[in-house]
């Protein structure tokens, strides 16, 4: 991964449809990031960046963004199971850290809450 492009406020999918809940696993079967699948075939990937900061990158696609390295060696698992035609993001909470930077991010999907943190330069992926 190299410098970081901008990461959006997490705030700004509140209201969008989720039809997928997916972990991005990587070559070791550790996790590299969560994606969030929308209706309309764009998705938000939350992973981890280089400098320990977490990464929203929102797409205009549903597919396994390019900078994770080698494209055959990481793969999606489903993540939780929404209802047929999807679940609407109710929430979207970032986790700041005393510099100002994104560290995590709680999302309220339907009834499921999905959080993305960055701990210790790797994504901590959790579901309740």
């Amino acid at each position: 991964m190299g410098s970081r492009p901008e990461s959006i406020d997490p705030r700004k999918i509140v209201g969008l449809t989720a039809v997928s809940v997916m972990e991005i696993i990587d070559g070791e079967d550790q996790a590299a990031a969560l994606q969030v699948i929308f209706a309309d075939s764009s998705s938000v990937v939350c992973t981890v960046w280089t400098d320990w900061t977490l990464f929203i990158d929102r797409r205009s696609d549903a597919e396994i963004p390019d900078y994770f390295w080698p494209p055959e060696k990481h793969f999606r698992q489903l993540l939780i199971s929404t209802p047929p035609g999807g679940a609407k993001i109710s929430s979207a909470t970032p986790m700041i850290d005393e510099v100002g930077e994104t560290v995590g991010v709680d999302l309220k999907i339907g009834h499921q809450m999905v959080a993305a943190r960055s701990l210790g330069g790797e994504i901590v992926i959790t579901t309740s």
